[in-house]
């Protein structure tokens, strides 16, 4: 605390009680205020933040003084603070975004699994559905009307239009017999696949229908 005259009246860490600091030129700045105010300048080589309040009736003010690098340091370890505290906010959502989107990956890679191996598990059963109808057809075990025939081989992929002439031809495996003791059940069914493959492709190209059928 400070007079009009700048003589310190109170004493502190810095200034004894009657101190005469009217010499200081930041006290002869404060002492040309009529009202409180704030200013920066060098002390004693050091930059300062020098606060001060209004003259009261005696004349006596109040200053606040403080390096201005402490007030620097507060603001950078707040900014430190900040930045840091973001950055790990930042980290912990992409982290919680990684871990949820993997999850909804997983999700979905399984659900495309099912459905590919469903699709599968369908046309594997109207394949076999198709080949045991056109079979008990041609083996005189399934009769029925022409109309229903047709819409049964629309359902279930079959080309051929009942209305039209039909004709069957018949490829025999030879040695049959050493076949089935060579070959196992699974080796057998994807070489005679392999052969009915072989035929609708020789044969569409001359754009007959057919319908290549295992009679076995």
């Amino acid at each position: 605390m400070i007079d009009r005259n700048g003589i310190v009246i109170s004493d502190n860490i810095k200034y004894p009680m009657l101190t005469d600091l009217s010499k200081e030129s930041y006290i002869n700045k404060i002492l040309k205020y009529k009202s409180s105010g704030y200013f920066v300048s060098d002390i004693n080589g050091i930059k300062s933040f020098i606060s001060f309040t209004a003259p009261d009736y005696l004349g006596w003010r109040y200053l606040y003084i403080v390096p201005y690098g402490d007030i620097t340091r507060e603001v950078t370890m707040m900014k430190k603070t900040t930045v840091t505290i973001g950055f790990c906010i930042l980290i912990f959502g992409l982290t919680i975004s990684y871990i949820l989107s993997r999850k909804i990956v997983n999700k979905v890679d399984n659900l495309l699994l099912q459905l590919k191996r469903l699709t599968s598990e369908k046309k594997d059963s109207i394949y076999k559905l198709r080949q045991e109808y056109v079979r008990n057809i041609i083996l005189g075990e399934e009769k029925d009307e022409p109309a229903n025939i047709q819409e049964r081989f629309d359902t279930y992929g079959v080309k051929i239009d009942v209305r039209n002439k039909i004709k069957i031809i018949l490829f025999r495996i030879d040695n049959y017999r050493e076949f089935t003791k060579k070959y196992n059940n699974k080796d057998r069914n994807l070489f005679k696949f392999a052969i009915m493959n072989n035929i609708n492709e020789t044969f569409s190209k001359d754009f007959f229908r057919i319908q290549s059928v295992d009679m076995y």
